[in-house]
């Protein structure tokens, strides 16, 4: 069923990746650091994402999708892209993927129920992992403003 579900999204990528940046660029309001970027510049960066997606389900691994995510979410935070704003990106592409495979694929309910649940998971764990990196980040950023609230060095 998982390699069906990528080989599904791999066909379709170039059309979801398209729907899902003309979404973004339809409401800048809600994306401000995206309205910089080309159109070009947004596909390749959610086709990116879209492929540790395919990559995730083809292994049957969450572990591809976290690794990707911990790092383009940590590059992403630390370039000063909020977190409701990374988060808002990718709930436009987990809804593009839903509507572009499952919604034009009715004949594979089968497929579809299993594709949904398993796009749903991979949507929660961005979100943890998007919360996890943004408090590890805020911490860091906190005790880098306040060098004084560390512990005094022991033997001084």
């Amino acid at each position: 069923m998982n390699n069906q579900l990528a080989a599904v999204l791999q066909a379709r990528l170039s059309e979801i990746c398209s729907a899902a940046a003309r979404q973004i660029f339809e409401d800048k309001n809600q994306f401000p650091a995206y309205s910089a970027i080309s159109f070009e510049t947004l596909c390749g960066q959610l086709k990116n994402s879209f492929d540790a997606v395919i990559a995730s389900i083809d292994a049957n691994s969450n572990r591809v999708m976290v690794n990707y995510l911990d790092k383009v979410v940590t590059e992403r935070l630390r370039s000063g892209v909020s977190a409701t704003e990374i988060m808002r990106v990718y709930d436009v592409c987990h809804k593009t993927m839903l509507k572009e495979v499952i919604a034009s694929n009715p004949e594979y309910k089968l497929l579809n129920d299993s594709a949904r649940q398993k796009l749903n998971y991979l949507n929660k764990i961005l979100r943890v992992r998007l919360v996890a990196k943004n408090s590890e980040i805020s911490e860091e950023e906190q005790s880098l403003e306040n060098p004084s609230s560390s512990p005094p060095e022991a033997g001084l």
